[in-house]
């Protein structure tokens, strides 16, 4: 009998086991995230809130080719002005490698600097990166720090740049998430998003070429319907590069906005296979209608909007109240499958807060926990909150007091001083 409780109790037991093992399984199967991706490595963030909606080996160190020259873009914007005048040497062609792409700009060449910038991106002209680098440092080598140290300031923990172009370097390589922090980063900057969402840039002649205007055509397809017969062209796609090294495999740095919801992709180390399809793309295209499908966001609170009232310990009659209101409009990302229903803040209220307060100060926090994320945003004061009159009293009262006490310490202090004068002219 005890041997049969046994057997059971091992029977159950594996069970279990097996049950507990198969769960992560069971779980995932529930999302089976975006279908058809094959590219090794890839992300889907969210660019208001950094969010990431699905990813593969998004941490894993891989070459970014081309998807570089959005880094090079990003610091010649922020150290450069649109209408300098660079003039093409030697070094900057020299650089570029056999057969790798060019405008095939000339030595002497004049352009400015808003018109390589538009070469770089779009149809990803080496020589013209080159020509930025050297415009903003001087040299490769020191354009290459400026890259780095905009890398860290951004969160990129785990990349490094050696050149501007992307060109392969063993020691030039990122991830699929430090590319898409770098992307979400670039598109706040206007100039940055009008050049990348163009499918194309027309050079006007120049002094080297007086005659022909230039067409260059972006090379992400997601912005051109019906390209080469070959449609990977996306209704919601607003950029970003395309790269591509026999090392890195192809690359993509993608980003789509639909109803002001925007997201981030990129796809590292997808194979190319010229007879077939873009896998890069067609990975890309999934990826974002994933995000569009599952997710959204929603708007929680308005900017102005006072979500609390505070009773200020030392408010006067007329002002003796804090709203504490929204610094700026209060959005979260959730499931599209989650209810919707509404989701009260915990409202934290600075412990240090002392009147008087400023309209505008930030006074504490709205925190939100939604689907198992936090989102807290500023609190500000919606108006001035001026100390009472009282205390104003008080303290004139104290400086008063604190003025006559010091009259009174002198004048006691010198009496003494005239007994004595007086007391040695009687013992004279």
């Amino acid at each position: 009998m005890n041997f049969r409780l046994y057997q059971k109790f091992i029977v159950t037991l594996i069970i279990l086991v097996i049950f507990i093992c198969l769960l992560p399984n069971l779980v995932v199967a529930n999302d089976p995230g975006p279908s058809g991706v094959q590219s090794p490595a890839v992300v889907l963030l969210d660019s208001r809130t950094g969010r990431v909606l699905y990813e593969r080996n998004m941490l894993e160190r891989r070459y970014p080719a081309s998807i570089t020259k959005a880094m090079t873009t990003i610091v010649v914007l922020e150290n450069a002005n649109l209408n300098d005048v660079v003039t093409i040497s030697s070094s900057a062609i020299s650089h570029v490698r056999h057969l790798h792409s060019t405008a095939d700009l000339q030595v002497g060449e004049e352009l400015t600097v808003y018109q390589l910038l538009n070469m770089s991106m779009l149809t990803s002209a080496n020589d013209a990166s080159y020509a930025l680098a050297e415009h903003v440092s001087g040299n490769i080598q020191a354009f290459a720090e400026l890259m780095n140290e905009k890398a860290q300031e951004i969160g990129m923990r785990n990349s490094n740049f050696v050149n501007p172009s992307g060109s392969h370097e063993p020691n030039q390589y990122s991830t699929a998430y430090d590319l898409a922090l770098m992307g979400k980063y670039a598109m706040q900057n206007h100039v940055f998003r009008e050049i990348v969402s163009r499918t194309s840039f027309v050079l006007p002649p120049t002094n080297k070429y007086d005659e022909d205007y230039r067409l260059f055509t972006n090379t992400n397809a997601l912005l051109l319907p019906d390209r080469e017969t070959r449609n990977y062209f996306h209704p919601y796609a607003t950029g970003i590069k395309t790269g591509f090294t026999t090392p890195a495999g192809q690359t993509l740095l993608a980003s789509a906005t639909r109803n002001n919801f925007e997201i981030i992709t990129v796809v590292m180390g997808t194979e190319r296979r010229p007879a077939e399809r873009d896998q890069r793309f067609l990975d890309t295209m999934s990826l974002f209608d994933y995000g569009f499908e599952n997710y959204m966001h929603r708007r929680l609170g308005n900017e102005g909007e006072v979500l609390y009232t505070y009773r200020a310990r030392m408010g006067t009659l007329t002002s003796r109240t804090l709203n504490m209101a929204l610094e700026e409009d209060a959005y979260v990302l959730i499931n599209r499958s989650a209810a919707l229903d509404r989701f009260p803040p915990e409202i934290i209220i600075d412990e240090d807060l002392r009147l008087p307060i400023r309209e505008g100060d930030v006074v504490g926090l709205a925190i939100y926990h939604i689907d198992g994320n936090t989102y807290t945003f500023n609190l500000v004061a919606d108006t001035d909150v001026s100390s009472p009159a009282w205390t104003i009293v008080l303290a004139i009262i104290a400086i008063i007091f604190s003025v006559w006490l010091i009259f009174k310490f002198y004048r006691k202090k010198g009496k003494p001083q005239s007994n004595d004068i007086r007391q040695r002219h009687l013992n004279y």
